[in-house]
């Protein structure tokens, strides 16, 4: 541990102590963060996420973590430099709804909010792939309540707060994706099915991906067509696509 925060010292006396904006400060974290940390995909896809990933000590030490561990230790490189941080845990709208977190500093009396889980890349397969992403660094608020939910609803920052029904739409309130009526694809990769479900969010809206292990393959659906003719034109922009009527 001692050495862990000798590491997170050096950091900031490094990148953060000699700027003297907030605004620079906080722009510096996510630089470092995103430059030197990877998603722990291994974690996630095994369903092995655990407290572990989540703290400080252990990211700096594995340079890996999960979206809270992202969070906790943007939060602390800002405090030890003298901004106020929070972590706010909610849900992340992508294909269905997951758990996740993020964070809002204070920077010059105001709350602005970063993602450097998202800001950081993504990942194909089991490799992840650095790729900044600056959208995620103070996100304007009506922006990231597109895909970001917190939990409590002052940490929205917005005059009009979203309602839950708005986010998840009336069947989903509880959190919960529902099986909707129309199959888009029958996968057995499950990064192949998130490929097809970031097709359908692009073009389409919410998709949801589920695992049936009767058939061992993971299902891809959508919710946002009006009619099986539109889902089967709407499935001709996703390679290997069937579409298929689904009793709920």
């Amino acid at each position: 541990m001692k050495n862990n925060l000798i590491v997170l010292l050096i950091v900031l006396s490094n990148i953060l102590f000699a700027q003297s904006s907030d605004s620079i400060k906080a722009r510096a974290i996510f630089d470092w963060i995103t430059d030197n940390i990877e998603y722990d995909i291994e974690a996630y896809q095994n369903n092995k996420v655990s407290l572990v990933q989540c703290d400080v000590e252990n990211v700096l030490k594995t340079k890996k973590a999960v979206c809270e561990g992202y969070a906790r230790l943007f939060q602390k490189m800002a405090q030890d430099s003298g901004l106020e941080c929070k972590v706010i845990t909610g849900k992340s709208k992508t294909f269905g709804f997951g758990d996740h977190a993020w964070n809002a500093v204070k920077i010059d009396s105001v709350w602005r909010l970063v993602d450097a889980c998202w800001g950081a890349g993504g990942y194909r397969g089991n490799r992840f792939i650095k790729s900044k992403n600056l959208f995620y660094f103070f996100t304007p608020p009506e922006k990231l309540i597109l895909t970001h939910f917190p939990d409590f609803q002052e940490y929205q920052f917005l005059k009009n707060p979203v309602t839950r029904q708005e986010f998840f739409g009336s069947e989903n309130t509880g959190y919960s994706p529902v099986m909707y009526t129309l199959l888009l694809a029958e996968v057995s990769d499950y990064s192949y099915a998130e490929m097809i479900a970031m097709n359908v969010v692009t073009g389409y809206g919410r998709a949801v991906i589920t695992y049936d292990p009767a058939t061992k393959k993971y299902l891809v659906y959508s919710g946002q067509f009006t009619s099986e003719k539109e889902a089967i034109e709407a499935s001709k922009t996703v390679e290997n696509c069937s579409v298929k009527k689904l009793v709920k």
